[in-house]
């Protein structure tokens, strides 16, 4: 059958069709591409939107900045006539802080209102003008003003190491009681191990033993019904030979395990540390916190927060046993052993770690003994609470002295004065009398030998 010949109407048709066809593909791919470009438009709308609320933010933060050193810079010039020294220190710590929120980017360059950039320039200005207030400093005044800083310092120090030195004597005698209790049971401990490592051993042989008697017995029976079946009355590859080759093989395993058994409960179990203690949950934390940090921290961040909680606790606990009572009727005894012996040794640890930062605290102090370190440390807080005054050089004239003298009652006791309240008693603050007749608080206390 021929091939019926398409007519020009056809040939149009299918041109037709083959146009329109491109033609809703080339629409298509151009609406793609528009819908593409729309979310493109639209992701960085909602990154500019982010960005907006960031500097919005980043804004609200650097005004109540500003602010917040506006107040300081009033407080601080308050402050310039009555005490120079504690101006001066609040300066230097002013402009330290400026400098941190300019290098956390806080410049002029951040502020694009002039209300806000007159404002930065003002704290600048202000600042500035501080320091020359506050410059002009005597050398007396300079010496004190390094004094408490260094004093200061120092406070955190001194605390330390005064604990520590009221803490080592508590120690060192848990320390020698935990090692007293732990040389007296050593020897039984001892007699106790070598026992037991004994009698283990002779179990382990006798084990060996009658499992070697058992397999002499049972291997042959198995090789005779394997290869030479006949020898018992068993036909070869017959149901019987499977059936008696099996029970064979099953009655030599069950023999054996029974008899592993047997001797195994009448073994003397040594206590493992990690497992009466614990230790071992805490090598398993660490493990899973590794494997986790490893997979992706991000992704695990709530799981590894609450493995690091657990593990904190545990450490906390294994810590903090160091002052509990070992219990002397422990039992069994070598589990109350295990448990003295580890509380030795986190002792002899934590007395071992307090000598060494004692001595380096007490190196840097210059003072070794108790007493010494508390009388020092109140001198320095004295000497700083003293020259850290608002009003250090403001005191009452001669005239409203008398008058509110006038209204107390002095008491001359050993060459000081002291106030008496109405209901009698005293205010423990000494007084004399100085060069204008006024009576002022006993002279501030000399700086402290270095």
């Amino acid at each position: 059958m021929s091939r019926p010949k398409s007519s020009w109407g056809d040939i149009a048709n299918f041109g037709a069709n083959v146009y329109q066809s491109r033609q809703i593909n080339k629409l298509a791919n151009q609406q793609s591409e528009a819908n593409a470009l729309l979310q493109m438009q639209i992701e960085d709308m909602q990154r500019q939107q982010m960005m907006d609320e960031m500097k919005k933010e980043a804004l609200k933060h650097a005004r109540n900045l500003i602010l917040e050193f506006e107040e300081i810079i009033t407080l601080t010039r308050g402050k310039v006539q009555h005490n120079p020294i504690l101006a001066s220190i609040e300066t230097d710590a002013l402009e330290l802080a400026f400098k941190d929120s300019q290098s956390s980017g806080m410049d002029s360059d951040f502020f694009e209102e002039m209300y806000d950039l007159e404002r930065y320039r003002k704290v600048q200005s202000g600042i500035s003008e501080l320091k020359q207030l506050t410059s002009k400093l005597t050398d007396e005044q300079s010496s004190i003003k390094e004094n408490i800083i260094s004093y200061s310092i120092q406070f955190d120090d001194y605390e330390r190491a005064i604990r520590h030195a009221e803490n080592i004597p508590i120690v060192q005698s848990r320390y020698d009681d935990l090692s007293a209790e732990l040389d007296s049971l050593q020897p039984k401990w001892n007699q106790f191990e070598s026992n037991a490592i004994e009698l283990n051993d002779k179990t382990t042989k006798m084990q060996w033993i009658i499992f070697s008697i058992l397999s002499i017995i049972f291997i042959p029976i198995l090789g005779i019904i394997m290869f030479s079946p006949e020898w018992v009355g068993i036909k070869a590859d017959s149901d019987d030979e499977a059936l008696f080759g099996g029970g064979a093989c099953l009655a030599w395993i069950l023999i054996g395990g029974g008899v592993g058994g047997f001797y195994e409960e009448r073994k003397i179990t040594i206590p493992d540390r990690g497992t009466l203690l614990g230790e071992s949950a805490i090598t398993k934390i660490e493990e899973e916190l590794l494997l986790l940090n490893e997979a992706d921290s991000e992704l695990f961040s709530e799981e590894i927060r609450e493995l690091e909680d657990r593990l904190d606790l545990l450490n906390n606990s294994n810590g903090s046993d160091l002052n509990f009572v070992v219990p002397h009727s422990g039992t069994p005894f070598q589990e109350y052993f295990v448990i003295l012996e580890s509380t030795f040794e986190k002792c002899t640890a934590e007395l071992k770690t307090m000598k060494n930062e004692f001595q380096l605290l007490a190196s840097t102090l210059g003072e070794s003994e108790l007493g010494k370190l508390k009388s020092s440390l109140q001198t320095k807080t004295e000497y700083v609470d003293y020259y850290s005054k608002e009003d250090l050089y403001a005191g009452p004239t001669f005239e409203q002295a008398n008058q509110i003298e006038s209204k107390i009652n002095w008491v001359l006791h050993e060459g000081y004065y002291y106030k008496q309240f109405e209901d009698g008693s005293f205010e423990s603050t000494p007084h004399i009398r100085n060069h204008d007749g006024l009576i002022v608080p006993y002279q501030p206390p000399n700086p402290p030998n270095r």
